[in-house]
């Protein structure tokens, strides 16, 4: 380094800064070109899960098994071990676990979830709009239903299912590890389901 802090060049010619990064522009062009190889990769295998969820789609006549294939899909599509989806009861005025991948026998068509404004599906239910919580340590907004705690969930989306405009149930994604959902991410991962 020079006075003035102005960088110095070594005995090779190059420039040399040491408060500056450590990375040449070629290795900066070269992890920049990885991180666009990545998320075009990503985007790729979106486009070939949703080509795979709408041939079931359009193969199925039964819910059940469409749902089925749905969270297996979604599970691929964000690499995660805990999905969800919930339909609305009008009667029971609740959300059943329509299908799941992830957990324990005995929860998939049977466990049951509250549908008022203090639970993330009941809110996402009720209000059309994701619900996003990284860490339920870390608010009190919702309540930790005990479904969640036995399954060891930390973290989680919720993005309601319309059909035609009209909230039918939700899609909940769930983590064991405290985990950001992006709003891009969520839009890119669960905005082209077809409908069924």
């Amino acid at each position: 380094m020079e006075a003035g802090g102005q960088p110095a060049r070594t005995s090779g010619g190059q420039w040399h800064n040491s408060a500056a990064s450590t990375l040449t522009v070629p290795a900066m062009a070269k992890k920049a070109d990885k991180q666009q190889a990545s998320a075009l990769d990503e985007v790729r295998r979106h486009v070939r899960i949703f080509v795979d969820l709408g041939r079931v789609a359009s193969e199925s006549t039964d819910e059940d098994g469409f749902l089925d294939q749905v969270v297996v899909q979604v599970a691929r599509a964000v690499e995660i071990d805990h999905v969800k989806v919930l339909r609305y009861r009008r009667r029971e005025a609740d959300l059943l676990i329509a299908a799941g991948f992830g957990w324990k026998e005995g929860v998939v068509r049977s466990a049951t979830l509250s549908a008022d404004l203090r639970s993330p599906p009941g809110r996402s239910f009720q209000t059309a709009q994701p619900v996003v919580i990284k860490n339920f340590q870390a608010q009190d907004d919702f309540v930790h239903s005990g479904l969640l705690q036995d399954h060891g969930i930390v973290s989680l989306v919720n993005v309601p299912v319309l059909i035609e405009g009209a909230a039918w149930g939700v899609l909940e994604v769930d983590s064991t590890r405290p985990r950001d959902f992006s709003q891009d991410r969520i839009r890119s991962s669960f905005s082209p389901l077809p409908p069924h």
